[in-house]
């Protein structure tokens, strides 16, 4: 009977004490939603990610902050719908113009209007305008393209890569910049994550 009580003592005493608890060592993103990297290298999805999330537009989400890309004010052009730091040399932001491809835009026509821009706030003519290469690719069920360019603003060599995502309705332009006069692998691992973080519904 000593043998049970002590036994079952000893199971109540177990019961009572913390379990060994994992600490959060790091976050990341998995399949485009937010995770925990747990101390034991186990890791988990994140539970709250709504108010990790900011709203870009009706139906886009960022998901970034957990990633360290941290909102900014809006200050500058009204055509930006929002701007975030990741650190000092590395910004994202987002363009959401009411053009989709019910109006007779496309991708290739969106492409060719982000380098047409970029070259005539740079004050230089199109041919002139360095490019890395395009690419192209989806966002769920929605077809992208990507564009890598350099340009000055104010005399500081500035290299950005830029995706358009469009639908029926809206263009949106998904966008990474950085201090620099070539595009480097940091730069597009940036883009890679502030893409990934990016969800449209």
């Amino acid at each position: 009977m000593k043998t049970h009580r002590l036994v079952f003592a000893l199971c109540m005493l177990a019961l009572a004490l913390p379990a060994d608890a994992q600490e959060v060592v790091a976050s990341s993103v998995v399949n485009g939603r937010p995770v925990q990297i747990m101390s034991d290298f186990t890791w988990r999805y994140k539970t709250d990610v709504v108010s990790e999330c900011q709203s870009i537009d009706a139906g886009i989400e960022f998901c970034g902050k957990t990633l360290g890309w941290v909102l900014l004010p809006q200050t500058g052009s009204k055509d930006v719908n929002s701007v975030f730091r990741l650190n000092d040399r590395s910004y994202g932001l987002f363009i959401v113009e009411k053009l989709g491809t019910q109006d007779g835009v496309s991708l290739d026509a969106m492409r060719s209007a982000v380098l047409r821009n970029a070259a005539d706030r740079s004050g230089i003519q199109l041919k002139d305008l360095t490019t890395f290469g395009v690419e192209t690719g989806k966002i769920g069920d929605l077809d992208t393209t990507s564009v890598s360019y350099a340009l000055k603003a104010d005399g500081i060599p500035i290299v950005f890569t830029n995706t358009v995502v469009m639908d029926k309705h809206r263009a949106v332009q998904v966008a990474t910049y950085g201090v620099g006069e070539t595009l480097t692998d940091e730069m597009k691992a940036n883009h890679k994550q502030f893409l990934a973080a990016t969800h449209f519904k």
